[in-house]
């Protein structure tokens, strides 16, 4: 498993090569400004864009999972611990369960 510094050196190292890609990308099209200079730069953009969209959507599903099931955790020690007398007996969270 890789470590918070770890992490954070990865993810500078891949900023810095987007850096240094739309930097390039921006020379090539000041310097060839040309329809076919503008296709090559997107051919040769897309599976930057294919790996970051990947990425991100797997990234984010589990950010979100690990999101959801954080809160209803809490909640459920809140309800545990701070009991109300008129409070009914099930936990209603998922829309699934409660039909």
């Amino acid at each position: 498993m890789l470590s918070k510094a770890d992490k954070a050196v990865i993810k500078t190292q891949i900023a810095a090569f987007g850096f240094v890609k739309l930097v390039a990308s921006a020379l090539t099209l000041y310097y060839f400004p040309s329809w076919h200079a503008v296709l090559i730069i997107a051919v040769l953009s897309f599976p930057w864009f294919a790996v970051g969209g990947y990425y991100l959507g797997r990234t984010s599903w589990f950010r979100y999972r690990f999101w959801k099931h954080r809160h209803l955790r809490k909640r459920l020690l809140r309800e545990e611990w701070f009991l109300d007398e008129d409070a009914p007996e099930t936990v209603s969270g998922d829309r699934r369960r409660n039909g």
